[in-house]
């Protein structure tokens, strides 16, 4: 089940870029409804495995241990493809401001916040004129959707190297089950 769950996962991502890329909601939505099922897939099957690998005993510890990785994993997934997002999205927006020379003298700061609408921003971008306010408003809008495809990709990067990782392990695990058969004594 962890394979079929990170291959979903890793096909809910590719479909969320492409449905980001041209606009599409319905492929947005189906993305997230099918990352959404493959992690149902991954924990069951994670659980599972560890749960059983752990005496009967210990199995209260082994749960303990295990929701503690995944909050910790997700803890830290969340802020490093935050940043990620955060400096590829800036950097972007910076890089089209410098490079166009109606914009190239603006400063990017003054429009931090521009996209949860703070006033700051607002004023900063309501006291340009109307084509610079567009110019602003798409350099904004590309390097937002930059900032999210990043971040996905390295996603989906980060679960198909988990995923060849798992293969790897399984098939590893079962040449040794294999082993440990063939050295069973016949009678």
């Amino acid at each position: 089940f962890i394979v079929l769950g990170q291959s979903i996962m890793i096909f809910s991502f590719l479909l969320f870029l492409f449905g980001l890329a041209k606009g599409n909601l319905v492929l947005i939505i189906l993305g997230l409804l099918l990352f959404g099922s493959g992690i149902i897939f991954v924990l069951i099957a994670a659980y599972s495995t560890g749960l059983i690998s752990a005496p009967l005993n210990k199995w209260g510890i082994a749960g303990g241990i295990l929701n503690s990785f995944r909050n910790v994993g997700s803890s830290l997934g969340v802020a490093i493809l935050g940043a990620v997002f955060l400096n590829s999205q800036f950097n972007v927006f910076t890089s089209t401001l410098k490079s166009n020379p109606d914009t190239k003298a603006l400063d990017p700061n003054i429009f931090e916040g521009l996209l949860s609408k703070t006033a700051t921003a607002i004023n900063a971008l309501k006291a340009l004129p109307m084509a610079i306010q567009t110019e602003i408003k798409l350099a904004l809008k590309n390097s937002f959707s930059y900032g999210i495809s990043l971040s996905n990709l390295i996603s989906v990067i980060i679960i198909a190297l988990t995923l060849l990782m798992v293969l790897y392990f399984f098939k590893q695990k079962k040449k040794k089950e294999k082993i440990a058969i063939n050295q069973i004594p016949k009678e």
